[in-house]
């Protein structure tokens, strides 16, 4: 999976290589990789239903009106974990660019431009992996986004208890990470040029959100608000 690394923020740079996995108008590529857990198979971006090639995902990523990389892209069908609106009031910044960046079969991936750092939402689409995936992320030292990096590496693995009894907090590339299962789901939250506390009020409104939860009680943005 394609994940940002260092200071590279800006969506529009990476819009070359992300053009067959966001497709055309909502479409998606049909192409093959590598699923979370190692076998290869059809792209869960382009799973088949019938026999016809149409994409039944799971998950989608909300994009936004006028913000996502191409045009005329709209969200996917399937369950959005958290809206734009959610994104905006979770982090206190503005979502300026959305995209579906799902290049590894069994994961929905969400990019988002938002102040002036980036957000990234991972999903793994099958729940009966959930905990065999977060037992790999805590053994292998690898995000969840990260399962098709070479050199990826997460460190500081520490449990985080506000996001249930599978949540932990990690470090990659010196930005934090924040991840759990919650209502069956495994999910990571991940970003870069971003205050940790944004990227842990997001986490803790999917985690809700998934798990069906009441409005989880958030960490207080930072005052003042800067774009970070």
């Amino acid at each position: 999976m394609t994940t940002g690394r260092g200071a590279a923020i800006a969506l529009p740079l990476a819009a070359g290589l992300l053009l067959a996995a966001c497709g055309s108008g909502g479409g998606t590529a049909s192409t093959s990789g590598t699923t979370a857990g190692g076998s290869t198979q059809a792209s869960s971006s382009a799973s088949s239903s019938g026999g016809l090639g149409v994409r039944v995902p799971a998950f989608s990523c909300d994009i936004k009106p006028g913000a996502g990389l191409l045009p005329n892209q709209t969200p996917l069908p399937g369950r959005i974990v958290a809206s734009i609106a959610e994104i905006e009031s979770a982090t206190g910044l503005g979502v300026s660019q959305s995209v579906d960046i799902s290049e590894v079969a069994g994961m929905t991936a969400c990019r988002y431009q938002v102040g002036n750092g980036q957000v990234n939402v991972t999903i793994l689409d099958d729940p009966s992996q959930a905990q065999a995936e977060l037992a790999r992320t805590r053994s292998q030292g690898l995000a969840l986004a990260d399962r098709g990096c070479n050199g990826c590496t997460l460190s500081g693995f520490t449990a985080l208890a506000e996001l249930g009894p599978d949540g932990y907090t990690a470090t990659k590339d010196q930005n934090p990470v924040y991840g759990a299962i919650a209502g069956g789901i495994y999910f990571e939250v991940d970003g870069i040029g971003l205050k940790a506390v944004r990227l842990e009020r997001l986490a803790l409104v999917i985690a809700a959100n998934l798990g069906g939860g009441a409005s989880p009680s958030l960490p207080p943005l930072p005052t003042p608000t800067p774009s970070m």
